[in-house]
């Protein structure tokens, strides 16, 4: 070993933690402690951090962030002693096998975790069992798990009333065609989530299953983001949510791909709850003109400073409504590409007397 091999790699980290806060800085001192590690063993290197973590506390959360192999490479073989730096911890399209999961999850080193993202994962059957122990992660606040298809009753039953679910700010779920619908309620509406700010549970064809169970559990009336893309709630889905008067807390409703067609946008339209959405996503959703005329009269959406009503067939007819209407006048951002609309249309929006200047040169030839 070379004398001045030590003193290098703690110059590199000490740069790298007076630079700006980002997932490429927070590399470099990882690897650091990784060759400090092999170098000079890890008993030497462990003195480095409460150094480093003194100057990390300014850090945001997001920057000390770890994904890739090299997380991957934690869950399964063990985390290593620096791993208490990291915030945010991402696997993703990796089998998680139960007794690898256990020992990460009990290490001392991932207790400061707040983050942990394992989307599009599959789980060994009672894997997730590890997340609903006491004392396991007691500080994380965000979780996206993989494809929950294969679970027992017991992990989920454990895992929805969990003092680690009830800590949760964000969850994000993702179902296989094959989930048990009983599991996805169980998980999606648990009322261990009272305090939950952000759910985006992933359908697979879920149907109107999750609008349903969302419309029921009145315990989570502090959810300021509702994603629910590509969940197949048609009319009916609609039509629940519409009904779920306990979220009106919600800022941002994200509802592509969900076909819920011109009656379903309307459904949405006219809930009163919604007035302090500040982003709303429509995309390819079937809503037609009749559907833009809606948006375009709720009295219910004036806060709204994004609209994206990509490919819904308003044509020319749902572009005038939207151009005429004083109750858009907030919007910022208004997102009407493929929609049939012809000179006609665009003439409406880019003499539209309400609409912000950005978004009239827009459609000005």
């Amino acid at each position: 070993m070379h004398d001045h091999e030590p003193s290098r790699l703690f110059g590199e980290m000490r740069q790298a933690l007076h630079g700006a806060a980002s997932e490429v800085s927070f590399s470099v001192v990882l690897d650091a402690f990784e060759h400090a590690d092999a170098i000079l063993g890890s008993d030497a290197s462990r003195s480095w951090i409460s150094y480093a973590e003194s100057l990390l506390e300014r850090w945001p959360h997001e920057a000390r962030r770890v994904q890739g192999s090299l997380a991957k490479n934690w869950i399964e073989s063990g985390p290593p002693h620096w791993l208490q730096l990291v915030r945010s911890l991402g696997v993703r399209n990796t089998f998680v096998r139960r007794d690898a999961f256990e020992r990460c999850l009990t290490s001392q080193a991932a207790q400061q975790l707040r983050s942990l993202d394992l989307k599009m994962c599959r789980f060994q059957t009672g894997t997730l069992e590890a997340l609903s122990v006491d004392g396991n992660l007691p500080k994380l606040s965000a979780l996206d798990l993989g494809v929950l298809i294969d679970l027992s009753e017991r992990e989920v039953i454990s895992l929805a009333s969990s003092t680690l679910y009830g800590q949760l700010d964000s969850l994000r779920l993702s179902f296989g065609l094959e989930a048990n619908p009983l599991h996805v309620r169980e998980l999606m509406t648990s009322t261990s989530l009272h305090d939950l700010k952000v759910l985006r549970p992933g359908g697979y064809n879920m149907g109107t299953l999750t609008a349903v169970a969302l419309a029921e559990a009145t315990h989570m009336n502090q959810l300021v983001e509702l994603d629910l893309m590509g969940n197949d709630l048609g009319e009916e889905g609609a039509a629940a949510l519409a009904s779920a008067s306990h979220l009106d807390k919600l800022t941002v409703l994200m509802l592509a791909r969900n076909y819920i067609g011109p009656d379903g946008a309307i459904e949405i339209c006219e809930a009163p709850q919604f007035s302090r959405l500040e982003l709303l996503d429509l995309r390819e959703n079937f809503i037609g003109a009749r559907g833009a005329r809606a948006l375009a009269r709720s009295p219910h959406l004036k806060n709204l400073r994004v609209l994206d009503l990509q490919k819904n067939a308003i044509g020319d007819d749902g572009a005038r409504a939207l151009a005429q209407s004083p109750n858009l006048a907030s919007l910022s951002i208004l997102d009407l590409g493929e929609n049939g609309i012809t000179a006609a249309g665009e003439r409406a929006l880019a003499t539209s007397p309400y609409l912000a200047d950005s978004i009239r040169d827009a459609w000005r030839r």
